[in-house]
């Protein structure tokens, strides 16, 4: 699917044409960066982390895109479908992006908890990219974020809280997700 999708006209078309835009874009950022690594591994099974990947911005990426793939699912299901299977689809679509999402990218945990476990306030300032080569198709890496544990145990801070080490799931591919978006257009469009 290419950036060039004919939303239906109305006010949301401009913005959906837009972030969709944006989507292609980063996508195709991020596909370049997991071809380079993986011409660079010459097919090997590899993994590791990214933490000083040549790319000072690689842990942005994943902000932009996770921050405006919501906005864009949100937008699309409001004009496209309104409610409904659908709506619910749409949520379920890439849960551990939307979690990061919300415990990260759009705020961090740290900053904003919402009766966040110490952990999910620690990790979410972690901004951890790693890469692994890719199960199905093994010439091909893939960059992921991913959370970490940094500890175990109650926080001693709010008593309320889950143990420390209870973090929601959060692990997430950006091309990964964005094969998922394509194909949920590809279905309501």
């Amino acid at each position: 699917m290419t950036n060039s999708i004919a939303f239906k006209p109305g006010p949301e078309q401009n913005a959906l044409s837009i972030l969709w835009d944006g989507l292609v874009h980063l996508n195709k950022c991020m596909t370049k960066l997991e071809l380079e690594q993986a011409r660079e591994f010459k097919g090997m099974f590899i993994g590791g982390s990214a933490w000083n990947h040549p790319d000072p911005i690689l842990p942005s990426y994943f902000f932009w895109y996770a921050t405006s793939a919501y906005n864009f699912l949100m937008l699309f299901v409001h004009t496209y479908i309104c409610a409904g299977q659908v709506s619910k689809d749409a949520a379920n679509l890439c849960p551990e992006m939307i979690t990061w999402r919300n415990k990260v990218g759009a705020h961090f945990a740290h900053v904003f908890p919402r009766n966040d476990s110490l952990a999910t306030r620690e990790n979410s300032l972690l901004l951890l990219v790693d890469f692994q080569s890719d199960l199905k198709d093994p010439q091909r890496v893939r960059f992921s974020i991913n959370k970490w544990i940094v500890g175990d145990g109650p926080d001693p801070t709010n008593p309320n809280a889950p143990s420390k080490g209870d973090t929601p799931a959060w692990g997430w591919s950006l091309t990964v997700e964005h094969e998922k978006i394509e194909a949920f257009l590809k279905k309501h469009l």
